[in-house]
């Protein structure tokens, strides 16, 4: 009984943005990672799938495979009800990323929160072939732009 998992911890940025390499963005060419699952032993559903997890899910999932119960300190789900038919995933998940970078690249410290995907909604207008999109904030925007509510929300205090 074999379970084979592939991903990575992160992206690269090829000039997609004007930059190279990693550790400076959390544009989705840096945080969309590859998470692939197969098992000799359980016939797991095919992807891709078009709901977001996150590389959190990595150990719950094996955690459950094994039959082992939830760590204390899991962020994550267990992906192996949606893998095995048994359960959709989670359309509505809000998924946080977190960035500190390097002092060569700035010492920044940038966060995002992940819900919905903009572009599979705007892609189901009839008439839309074809959707980039990104995401900017004019005029640019930080964290003292939030309250002391909405960082305490978001585990940024």
């Amino acid at each position: 009984n074999t379970l084979l998992i592939v991903t990575a911890d992160h992206g690269e940025e090829f000039q997609d943005h004007g930059g190279w390499d990693h550790g400076r963005t959390l544009f989705g060419e840096v945080l969309n990672i590859p998470l692939l699952i197969h098992s000799s032993a359980d016939s797991l559903a095919r992807g891709p799938f078009s709901e977001r997890v996150s590389i959190l899910d990595v150990l719950p999932t094996l955690r459950e495979y094994l039959g082992l119960h939830p760590g204390e300190r899991d962020q994550g789900v267990s992906l192996l009800p949606a893998l095995r038919g048994q359960a959709p995933l989670r359309p509505d998940r809000v998924l946080f990323a977190d960035l500190q970078s390097a002092p060569w690249f700035g010492s920044k410290t940038i966060k995002a929160v992940l819900k919905g995907d903009a572009k599979r909604v705007i892609k189901a207008i009839p008439n839309v072939k074809e959707v980039n999109v990104e995401v900017v904030f004019d005029p640019p925007w930080n964290q003292s732009m939030m309250s002391e509510a909405a960082k305490l929300q978001l585990g940024m205090m």
